[in-house]
């Protein structure tokens, strides 16, 4: 939690046997831009040191800036970046994965251009992480949040379109109930090739 120090997290976390961590990749704590790569080693140590690993690594991407669907190409190159660094991250902390959600287009504009953005952007930030053995977990959003990707299906049809093998979906059980759907449509969608499941990561 952002009001508490990450040293309180690990002390629960060690007091829970809790050994493998989804890291949030934001403020206060680990904004990664904020981190070189020495720096970013050094915040490691404290996770290795209690003998716990990073599964996923989870840069923040609804509530800053980043969006790979943009039409403005400044920014979006940006988040590709963004999600580029976050791969370079992964490879500093041991972690073969990476949770990257679709960005959005504008709600006024028709939405294929949008989807098509977003497959290029999972293309290139795919290619550039299977080169580190990472793999990206797709997250959809909410209808209020994109235009892109909203249900189970649309990750299953996204992630066939980018076409490559460490491109994978997963579910978010949160923006799941938001789209009021469960588990088993996500294996339905994916035929049994999910790659991650988020559990209690927000309000429904």
């Amino acid at each position: 939690h952002s009001l508490y120090s990450f040293d309180r997290f690990l002390d629960c976390a060690e007091k829970l046997d809790i050994h493998s961590l989804e890291l949030w990749g934001a403020g206060p704590h680990f904004y990664f831009e904020d981190y070189d790569d020495s720096r970013a080693k050094e915040f490691y140590k404290k996770i290795k040191d209690r003998g716990m690993q990073v599964i996923c690594m989870t840069p923040e991407q609804c509530i800053y800036p980043i969006n790979i669907a943009c039409d403005d190409p400044v920014m979006r190159r940006r988040s590709i970046d963004y999600f580029r660094r976050g791969v370079e991250m992964c490879e500093i902390m041991d972690c073969n994965m990476l949770l990257v959600t679709p960005g959005r287009g504008y709600f006024d504009l028709p939405a294929k251009p949008a989807w098509d953005r977003c497959v290029e952007a999972l293309r290139e930030i795919g290619a550039y992480a299977a080169k580190s053995g990472v793999k990206i977990a797709f997250e959809h959003l909410t209808e209020g949040s994109t235009t892109i990707a909203v249900y189970a299906a649309d990750s299953a049809r996204l992630v066939k379109e980018v076409g490559l093998e460490n491109v994978c979906a997963m579910v978010d059980t949160d923006m799941a109930g938001r789209a009021q759907q469960g588990v088993q449509d996500y294996l339905q969608a994916l035929e049994g090739n999910l790659l991650h499941v988020d559990l209690v990561d927000g309000l429904p």
